[in-house]
């Protein structure tokens, strides 16, 4: 199992990042400023957070690995102050038992229209390997659903690869990365009932096998998205082109498309769009792909590109339809050896509605990074001509605790607000995470 797919929850660090979209290139250049939002500092609150997503009000949502009453995890809510200058508010919606919700939630949660909250947690009831849960606001509290949990047939290692998605009827759409040897991991969808209070139903849409069918891939991970056809892209970290050193015998990753059947109750098809050789054009991408307004595909891989280490420090990677094929462009190499040294983006990336590009780096090269990532934040503008250079910026290079280190999971896009978080860091004063600096930071970029 490969150990970015699950937290290390030795340290935690949990970030957030606004950014306006009115954002100028000069402005970018002149530094935007950085102002720590929330630090988790005791275990009651949670500890080691991933991901954030938000409300129309500006309340953000997420979930911690560890901590509440059963040191399982917990669903949190942080709330902005009522006046500037004053604190934001964090409360605990949930607190993970172990029981039939399962524990240890590390993928970010998916809002719906109504309000409602959808994630994943591991185990359950009956030795079930996973356990997809609502979290629905009622009446000033917070009422916790599981909707489905995987049994435990499906095998083991069983890791939930992504947050969810949902189509234009309500379905939900997710990956699981390895669930067995035999399978390299899966696509599915969850129907919901047809009346309130019924079950719903998992479908397996696409099993990926590796070498075994047209080494189509292994380990879906990242999320997914959806076109305005209803076909389903993402990436898997591994599989594609066999053999290569800089990766492993698997492969360097893919970006796939997977079409629906023309007919109810027919097979999905995997349509590969791109297989990564982890030289100048990447490998292992980890982190899923997202569209812009053309219809064009960007993300990023963890490895290849130029730099100093063998596989080199990670690309962000525009994706172009065209004769039936689609082009790899990289507008984006990391270098590990020059300025702050960004390294290994591993969380994919979103855009604003002006084309900038935001993501994160897993580590960099910080004098107070010796024994942790660190990592960074990073801003790529588009060129004014086609076929032109892409610009970066760096919005912030993460020094370690109490500042945070680590970003994990993907930014989220707000009202004139770009937000994220780091797994590591914060106060470095609190107890149970003190070898880790920190149980986790919450913060804000602001120009």
């Amino acid at each position: 199992m490969n150990p970015r797919l699950v937290p290390r929850h030795l340290v935690a660090v949990v970030f957030i990042v606004i950014v306006l979209l009115s954002l100028t290139c000069a402005a970018l250049a002149a530094g935007p400023q950085y102002n720590p939002l929330y630090a988790f500092n005791t275990r009651s609150v949670g500890n080691y957070p991933t991901g954030v997503v938000g409300d129309a009000n500006g309340n953000l949502y997420g979930v911690t690995f560890e901590g509440g009453t059963a040191n399982l995890g917990t669903i949190y809510e942080l709330s902005p102050p009522a006046q500037q200058g004053q604190s934001w508010t964090e409360s605990v919606l949930y607190n993970f038992t172990g029981g039939q919700d399962g524990g240890n939630p590390y993928v970010e949660l998916t809002l719906d229209k109504s309000g409602n909250l959808y994630g994943s947690s591991q185990g359950g009831v009956n030795s079930h390997t996973a356990t997809i849960f609502e979290l629905s606001p009622n009446g000033g509290s917070w009422t916790f659903t599981p909707i489905y949990s995987f049994p435990a047939s499906y095998g083991t290692p069983f890791t939930i690869g992504s947050s969810l998605i949902f189509d234009q009827s309500g379905n939900l759409y997710g990956e699981v990365a390895a669930p067995s040897s035999s399978a390299l991991g899966f696509v599915y969808e969850l129907s919901p009932p047809a009346q309130a209070g019924g079950a719903w139903t998992e479908a397996t849409l696409y099993t990926f096998q590796g070498a075994n069918v047209g080494e189509d891939g292994t380990w879906p991970s990242g999320g997914l998205s959806f076109d305005a056809q209803g076909n389903l892209y993402g990436t898997t970290e591994e599989g594609g082109v066999p053999g290569r050193k800089q990766c492993n015998s698997a492969g360097c990753g893919i970006v796939f498309e997977l079409s629906p059947p023309a007919q109810p109750g027919g097979a999905w098809t995997e349509t590969i769009l791109y297989r990564f050789l982890a030289q100048t054009d990447g490998g292992n991408p980890e982190g899923g792909v997202a569209f812009d307004k053309s219809g064009n595909l960007f993300g990023t891989a963890f490895d290849g590109g130029d730099g100093v280490f063998t596989a080199g420090s990670g690309v962000v990677f525009e994706l172009t339809p065209g004769n039936g094929t689609w082009i790899e462009t990289v507008i984006y190499t990391f270098d590990a050896s020059k300025g702050a040294g960004l390294k290994g983006p591993s969380a994919g990336v979103i855009l604003d509605p002006s084309g900038r590009v935001y993501g994160t780096t897993f580590s960099s090269r910080n004098l107070n990074c010796t024994l942790l990532p660190c990592g960074g934040v990073f801003a790529l503008v588009p060129p004014k001509q086609a076929g032109g250079e892409w610009t970066e910026f760096n919005l912030h290079v993460f020094s370690g605790p109490p500042d945070g280190d680590e970003p994990n999971g993907r930014l989220y896009l707000g009202k004139n607000a770009l937000y994220g978080v780091t797994e590591y860091g914060g106060d470095e004063n609190t107890k149970q995470c003190k070898d880790a600096g920190g149980c986790g930071l919450i913060f804000q970029i602001t120009r």
